[in-house]
């Protein structure tokens, strides 16, 4: 099992958390603290629910594919600045599927996602790896909706990643995110909040892979294209800002 990280528009990477890891799900951000605020996202297939280990210490169990801890729209779990470990693990077993390392700066907002089917598909490599999607909560525009795009969708090629305002049937305008590769993460955006049709497409084309309406208020969100059950579109964030 091939297990690593990458880094990718704005850091992206392998990650292990510290042994005095606290849970503290409804903690209020300090960017200029000792803390770093992280959310577990479980996208791997073929897995099942997952235990996440940080530091030795359990971050979160039983985790049920396509969930998250703290659950979307919490806040984030409050953690100890600082390198740490990660590893993620099949609920109820020692066996390590997943495991990596990652420094933690203080005030940082972090997603760990566990993501990858496990093996090389048609597609690509697709092997399980760990994906940190990290921003400094200090540098956020509190007014807008601060998202990220990951495209996790196992053995699809590079897409384009188009913000339509209001409820839309078709593609309009030209896309936010071109040329997404696989496991990749996209540039920071931040819009107005409001109600959007989001539509993920094979890049250099308006065909619709993957369609969701979605209301974005301010706050800071995570917007994973994967299809662990059917292709979609999962939002993972909060509205709770320093």
């Amino acid at each position: 099992m091939k297990l690593f990280g990458t880094i990718l528009a704005g850091l992206v990477g392998a990650a292990v958390l510290g042994t005095s890891l606290v849970g503290c799900g409804g903690s209020t951000i300090d960017p200029s603290g000792d803390q770093s605020y992280v959310r577990a996202i479980h996208l791997a297939s073929n897995v099942g629910a997952v235990d996440v280990l940080a530091g030795g210490a359990t971050l979160t169990g039983n985790l049920s594919p396509l969930a998250s801890f703290p659950a979307a729209g919490e806040p984030f779990a409050a953690v100890d600045r600082g390198e740490t470990t990660v590893i993620v693990r099949p609920t109820g077993t020692t066996t390590n599927a997943i495991q990596g390392t990652i420094d933690l700066s203080g005030g940082d907002l972090v997603s760990i996602v566990a993501a990858g089917a496990g093996e090389v598909t048609p597609g690509g490599d697709d092997s399980y790896r760990l994906i940190r999607i990290a921003d400094d909560a200090s540098e956020l525009d509190r007014s807008r909706a601060n998202l990220r795009v990951l495209h996790a969708a196992i053995g699809v090629g590079n897409v384009d990643v188009y913000l339509v305002p209001g409820s839309a049937e078709a593609v309009t305008g030209t896309p936010v995110l071109t040329n997404v590769a696989r496991y990749q993460v996209s540039a920071l955006q931040a819009v107005a909040p409001g109600s959007y049709t989001i539509f993920v497409t094979p890049t250099g084309t308006t065909e619709a892979a993957i369609r969701r309406e979605v209301t974005l208020t301010a706050g800071y969100f995570v917007v994973a294209a994967e299809n662990t059950d059917g292709a979609a579109l999962r939002v993972y964030g909060t509205a709770e800002l320093p």
